[in-house]
């Protein structure tokens, strides 16, 4: 990465830290694009160049999250014999990493499931850090035999992101469900009933 580079991801990073501390103090809704580009003493035009909007900037502080604990994550799945456990893991340390703002991270799956028809699937290669882990699980399960191989990785990678926002709905929203742990239990035998081979 050149000094041009490094100085583009130190400014949005910044942006992302400065526009956070306003959500956490301020709220989401009550901050403004002027007073993050403000506050982190950039132009709005500068602000306006790495992120549309707040949800982008929400979205890019989750991605990053993910990515910095990527090692962590990508060893303590390896850890894992089955496809069910990794699963497991999986969708445990998507709680517990995204867990801690549930008010922002309500807006930020929100984003995410709005943002998630702007593309066609097909045509994008790039995936988020959290696809690429779940990708990996799904391509390995198929190789080992262990889920159906006749429908397309990136296939089943979605679907299992459709049932863990569902997953992660009744967690927060639905307080007559019981434990959570029995619904993602539910939910991951049920995603892997419908992909036996």
């Amino acid at each position: 990465m050149n000094r041009r580079e490094r100085k583009k991801e130190e400014t949005k990073s910044k942006l992302i830290r400065e526009a956070m501390d306003l959500f956490k103090k301020k709220d989401f809704k009550n901050t403004t694009m002027e007073e993050i580009a403000e506050i982190a003493d950039v132009s709005k035009g500068t602000l306006y160049n790495y992120f549309q909007d707040k949800e982008s900037i929400l979205s890019a502080y989750f991605q990053l999250l993910i990515q910095e604990k990527r090692l962590d994550i990508m060893e303590a799945l390896e850890a894992q014999k089955t496809i069910e456990a990794k699963l497991d893991i999986l969708l445990d340390i998507n709680m517990k990493m995204l867990g801690d703002d549930l008010e922002l991270l309500i807006i930020y799956f929100k984003h995410r499931l709005h943002t998630f028809f702007d593309n066609n699937p097909m045509d994008t290669p790039q995936h988020s850090v959290k696809e690429q882990l779940l990708l990996g699980i799904i391509s390995k399960a198929q190789e080992n035999k262990e889920i159906r191989d006749d429908i397309p990785a990136f296939v089943i990678a979605k679907t299992f992101q459709f049932l863990s926002l569902n997953y992660f709905i009744t967690s927060v929203y639905d307080q007559h469900s019981g434990d959570n742990e029995i619904l993602k239990k539910h939910l991951i035998e049920m995603f892997l009933k419908g992909t036996k081979v």
